[in-house]
């Protein structure tokens, strides 16, 4: 097994880049293959991969008692950026994390729906190494975060309560990412049901 990343998605399936080996050594590998699987980590453990097709939505259902809470102070680095810690409320609760291939030339849109009436929020980072996960990655690429918008004015009065949907989109121009997701509870919501929709155009 050779460690490699998506460059494009085909119609006839993934077009692959081994590390460590000329462009020559290319070759498109077909959706479903027994020869694509996720990073061999011991930190990926537990953080599923979702194959995504250009054009398609691929949907993934889940529940955040899967998960577990984390410090969050790695969010606010400026090398990060993904969201302030005036926000950390909406991120207390627990986090479980997915990761996908973002090809070169495209973007990627990703929604999270609660499904039973939490307020559960989403984050995602291109730049992933396919090691190093949340509290302990330092930089990234670019990272998007999807929350409601308030103000310290004027805070919600429910951090339990779900805010609805909500969608954040990475692109990638020249080089092709690897992108880590996480769907994360709100202060003190550790369990609840989501359908989590990843669209690559």
């Amino acid at each position: 097994m050779y460690a490699g990343t998506v460059q494009e998605v085909r119609n006839e399936g993934y077009m692959i880049s081994y590390d460590g080996y000329s462009a020559a050594y290319n070759e498109t590998i077909p959706f479903g293959s027994k020869r694509l699987r996720a990073v061999g980590s011991a930190a990926l453990e537990g953080v599923d991969y979702i194959a995504v097709e250009r054009g398609k939505t691929s949907v993934r259902r889940g529940n955040l008692n899967t998960g577990k809470t984390l410090p969050l102070a790695w969010a606010a680095l400026s090398s990060m950026a993904c969201f302030p810690a005036t926000r950390f409320v909406e991120f207390e609760g627990n986090h479980v994390f997915y990761w996908v291939d973002l090809p070169a030339r495209s973007e990627i849109f990703i929604t999270i729906k609660p499904l039973t009436g939490k307020r559960i929020n989403v984050y995602a980072y291109s730049g992933f190494d396919g090691k190093t996960l949340p509290p302990d990655v330092g930089s990234c690429v670019s990272c998007e975060a999807g929350y409601e918008a308030w103000s310290a004015a004027k805070p919600p009065k429910n951090f339990q309560k779900s805010a609805g949907e909500h969608t954040i989109r990475l692109n990638a121009i020249n080089n092709p990412y690897r992108v880590l997701i996480g769907v994360a509870g709100a202060k003190d919501v550790v369990e609840g049901d989501y359908e989590l929709n990843i669209s690559l155009k």
